[in-house]
């Protein structure tokens, strides 16, 4: 990471934005702290790489986590709305760290649920807000130029101004 990062002469902090302190990457970086896949995923996204041939090396928890997520998706794919609910209920309360990135996750699927399953659009870009607001903080405030954003954060992005297009859509029909 620290490679990438100097190559590109990305500061520590622009690339820590609302993803871990700048104390934190810099230990990543030295090896001497631990990460998850989802932040690997978004560090690496960050600095234009893919993750794809990168193998890590999980503890029992994190495989756990992963297979949560993979369950989840799976539930939205049958419709089972109340599974779906109880499979982020308990990655909320059983997840193996409390980052900005997992909570980022969390209302990430929040907004995905609420919309695919509930057709709610005004409740999913209120979770999509508060993903966003986690990861790439002032984003509504400042030029997304500005941000190092992974491919993970631009999908909200992305379902953020969706929705936006949505509830337009379907106020006009309202009319």
């Amino acid at each position: 990471i620290r490679e990438l990062r100097e190559k590109q002469n990305i500061p520590l902090e622009e690339l820590a934005l609302g993803i871990c302190t700048v104390e934190s990457l810099r230990n990543i970086e030295l090896g001497k702290e631990a990460v998850n896949k989802l932040f690997m995923e978004i560090i690496f996204q960050r600095l234009g790489k893919s993750t794809d041939k990168l193998e890590l090396i999980v503890s029992e928890e994190v495989y756990e986590e992963e297979e949560l997520k993979y369950l989840f998706e799976e539930c939205l794919e049958k419709g089972e709305e109340d599974k779906a609910e109880e499979i982020l209920n308990y990655f909320r309360k059983n997840a193996t760290e409390d980052s900005n990135v997992h909570k980022m996750f969390y209302y990430r699927s929040r907004a995905y649920a609420g919309f695919r399953l509930k057709q709610n659009p005004v409740k999913a870009k209120e979770w999509l807000q508060k993903a966003l607001e986690l990861t790439i903080p002032g984003w509504q405030e400042k030029s997304l130029e500005s941000f190092w954003i992974s491919n993970i954060e631009m999908e909200n992005l992305l379902a953020y101004a969706k929705m936006q297009v949505e509830i337009g859509t379907k106020e006009m029909s309202d009319c």
